[in-house]
């Protein structure tokens, strides 16, 4: 997005992203942007069946975002989830999310 659109055009995407998950997510939940154009949202209480159907609806809530006037395709959004287990650290959840986003990435 900078390299072709130049940084104003890729901050104003990052705010409207931001914007789009904070808007859809529930309040209890923590929408955070960990780095560069990768983003965390904090689902409590909520395990493999609710995270799908939230990745769905945050899905749902980028569709559009990612096209210019004429309908191109300029950015998109991949997700991944990982749901808590007992002895988990920060780190050992955002590798798993990592991992899905990936292998979601290699299927497309």
């Amino acid at each position: 997005m900078n390299d072709t659109y130049g940084r104003v055009a890729g901050d104003a995407v990052l705010r409207t992203v931001a914007a789009q998950l904070c808007a859809t997510a529930r309040g209890v939940d923590t929408v955070a942007r960990i780095g560069g154009d990768e983003f965390v949202v904090l689902l409590e209480h909520t395990g493999g069946t609710g995270a799908a159907a939230a990745v769905s609806r945050l899905r749902d809530c980028l569709t559009g975002l990612g096209r210019d006037g004429s309908g191109e395709v300029i950015f998109s959004a991949t997700m991944g989830i990982a749901v808590y287990r007992p002895g988990d650290s920060v780190a050992s959840l955002i590798s798993r999310a990592d991992a899905e986003v990936y292998a979601e990435k290699a299927r497309r």
